[in-house]
């Protein structure tokens, strides 16, 4: 396991969201209606995209709060088993589910094409449900980034999420917070958008996403009418494309600047947690000093990494010197 990073340990990175068990099946292709496929191999991991980003905080020895609930079940047992391997301690809330009954963690079930994308079949579970009493003793006091997913945001739990996270802005008020939209963003609701751009939020947000959600044709004009809804930095990840950082002109309200940071091609196996390990790779280069464009391009590669391996995360091993070259820059 890699050693932890050396940060002050009176700030605080704080990660709400899911952890969930993704069961990866490689499939020939999509079934369309009516059709069956036969998958082809399966396995199960961890996953949920905040769990992925915190994992990718921890192999790069940046401290991280998970506030991400268990629940109790078939698909919670078999999770407790992996983190345990991993030597992972798991935030226990005081409450399972809204009716005081355990609930299980939810589930994805991934399918994987020969071309490494995947398509995902969520199936629900207590990460849906937060609640405001789980937050009592969550940190709210010298935080220094908080980020979280918009699955959570968007399920019944969803204003228990932004009602802590407007504790952190209070609280907190340099913190900052980063909103990894994801692709229920056109479902959130208008008052929790509304919320959303009240946290004064980073977004984080793939090109399919930023599409959908700003209805424009590119990925530029996209990013520009985003910066003009959240006022604030907008990072927009595009496969093999790399990313774009957006950013509010500051000699005009009515207009942002782009820069587009290229990515290295490499084989992809499948694309599972590729954006998670992106935002966790982009908030330990951040936290360790690093300038916007120098984080997302030391994201791109840690994500191009993880396009090469089965599943959401890979091992300790293959991120030793990515931890050393974020690390050396400290001394």
């Amino acid at each position: 396991m890699l050693k932890p990073s050396a940060q002050k340990p009176s700030l605080k990175v704080v990660a709400v969201g899911a952890l969930m068990l993704d069961l990866l099946c490689r499939v020939d292709n999509l079934p369309q209606a009516g059709e069956g496929v036969v998958v082809s191999s399966s396995h199960a991991v961890l996953g949920g995209c905040a769990f992925n980003s915190a994992e990718i905080l921890r192999q790069l020895g940046i401290p991280c709060e998970l506030l991400a609930p268990m629940g109790q079940g078939m698909f919670a047992h078999l999770a407790q088993e992996q983190l345990a391997a991993r030597g992972v301690d798991i935030w226990l809330p005081p409450t399972l589910s809204p009716e005081g009954t355990p609930a299980d963690c939810g589930a994805c079930i991934c399918l994987v094409t020969p071309d490494g994308q995947r398509t995902m079949i969520t199936l629900p579970g207590i990460e849906r449900h937060f609640q405001q009493a789980w937050f009592e003793e969550a940190p709210t006091h010298d935080v220094a980034l908080a980020f979280c997913s918009g699955y959570e945001i968007d399920g019944a739990g969803g204003f228990a999420i932004l009602d802590y996270l407007n504790r952190i802005r209070q609280q907190s008020p340099d913190a900052v917070i980063i909103y990894a939209a994801g692709p229920r963003i056109a479902s959130v609701s208008d008052e929790k958008l509304r919320r959303i751009l009240e946290l004064d939020a980073i977004w984080h947000i793939n090109d399919q996403e930023a599409l959908e959600f700003s209805g424009c044709q590119t990925i530029e004009a996209a990013g520009c009418a985003l910066v003009q809804q959240t006022q604030n930095i907008v990072i927009v990840t595009a496969g093999a494309q790399g990313a774009y950082i957006f950013e509010p002109d500051p000699c005009s309200n009515q207009s942002s600047t782009c820069v587009h940071i290229p990515t290295t091609p490499v084989e992809v196996v499948d694309t599972v947690g590729a954006g998670d390990a992106h935002l966790g790779a982009l908030i330990a280069g951040y936290s360790c000093g690093m300038t916007w464009p120098d984080a997302v391009s030391f994201a791109n590669q840690i994500s191009a990494l993880v396009c090469q391996n089965a599943g959401a995360t890979i091992p300790d091993s293959q991120l030793v010197n990515f931890y050393q070259m974020l690390h050396e820059r400290q001394h």
